[in-house]
């Protein structure tokens, strides 16, 4: 072949290799453009990627549960230190360890705190699958960066046919929603720092709790086991916790399944707490702190926080940056936090009220 025609190859190989590239670089940053922030869960993945990197102490790795437990903001308030729930609706099992290989990507934190809920509650992406739930598989994959990691995490857990390609480049389901500039590197401001708020019911079951143990599946047993090999290879202190959960039984042998998790997880090295067996002592209150038996509403979460925090910050060493330069946006969030606040436990203490009312109006008849 003569040079002039090596040449001519090359150069339009090199011309599509830049095409190509210019086009991959746009798709990524429209896929994240067109991500819709209705949903709390997409919220906090973009919030997450907007905080400066290597500035948070704590990161909660959990379910909708963590969002409404766990009040950051309140945390910073008391005790200085930051914190971020990066949680999505749902979790799965097998997503846990992806977290965690994505939030250290970004943050050095000093403390995971990993939620066990997924594993209690057998949540895995083939369950989601076989039931047709749809949204909550997307959960579990949109709203996260392009990353090779992304890209394994989805072809580990879903099946590998074209009806899967949206889940690859979801920018093919989300094509038709409005472009939201400020989330052209899927990272934006969350003033909450991933809480979620939540309303009330006061239609709660009672803590249950016994002392035996029934060990899990064999395939949540093999995750169970992942999670612990990684957790054993990162830098931070990992923490794993089970929130106090008032919900009727999704499986059967729930609370037998905690007591396993628990055991399996300190034989490992990591400490656990169960916060079911501290319910009296955090003080929630059936009839005005849930929003339903997986959920908690703002009473709830401040008296979760005010319980968990200080142990963490004792515990953990964890420092004070209320007065420290370079957080200043914190304190300046704190502002518009405590606002929110005191609007929401106004809204919730009307509702209670209003149903006191009811119920005696009820009685009367």
């Amino acid at each position: 072949m003569k040079k002039p025609a090596v040449k001519k190859i090359i150069s339009v190989a090199v011309r599509i290799a830049v095409f190509g590239a210019i086009f991959a670089y746009f798709l990524v940053h429209l896929s994240y453009m067109v991500r819709p922030k209705l949903s709390h869960t997409r919220n906090n993945i973009s919030g997450f990627y907007g905080e400066k990197k290597d500035s948070l102490d704590v990161v909660f790795i959990g379910t909708s549960g963590t969002m409404s437990a766990y009040a950051p903001m309140q945390a910073y308030e008391d005790y200085g230190y930051t914190s971020y729930n990066f949680c999505t609706n749902e979790r799965t099992v097998e997503s846990i360890t992806y977290s965690v290989k994505e939030v250290l990507k970004t943050q050095s934190p000093r403390l995971l705190v990993i939620d066990v809920r997924p594993l209690i509650r057998k949540v895995t992406m083939a369950q989601l699958l076989a039931d047709g739930d749809t949204p909550s598989v997307r959960y579990n994959t949109d709203g996260y960066r392009y990353s090779l990691d992304r890209l394994k995490f989805l072809w580990k857990t879903l099946p590998h046919n074209t009806s899967s390609l949206s889940y690859y480049f979801d920018v093919i389901v989300y094509h038709g929603e409005p472009l939201y500039w400020n989330n052209w590197n899927s990272a934006y401001h969350f003033t909450y720092r991933g809480y979620n708020f939540m309303g009330w019911s006061n239609d709660i079951p009672e803590p249950e709790i016994n002392d035996d143990i029934v060990p899990l599946d064999e395939n949540l047993d093999a995750a169970l086991d992942e999670i612990l090999a990684l957790c054993k290879t990162v830098d931070s202190k990992v923490l794993f916790l089970y929130y106090p959960y008032r919900i009727a039984m999704y499986n059967d042998y729930q609370i037998e399944n905690v007591n396993y998790v628990q055991q399996k997880i300190t034989e490992a090295g990591f400490p656990f707490i169960d916060c079911e067996e501290y319910y009296d002592e955090i003080g929630l209150d059936a009839a005005k702190d849930f929003q339903n038996g997986g959920h908690w509403n703002i009473l709830g979460a401040q008296k979760i926080t005010a319980w968990l925090a200080p142990r963490l910050k004792e515990q953990y060493d964890l420092p004070d940056h209320r007065q420290e330069s370079g957080y200043e946006v914190w304190n300046e969030d704190l502002v518009k936090w405590d606002k929110v606040v005191k609007r929401q436990r106004r809204n919730i203490k009307r509702l209670i009220k209003n149903a006191k009312a009811s119920s005696t109006e009820g009685a009367a008849d």
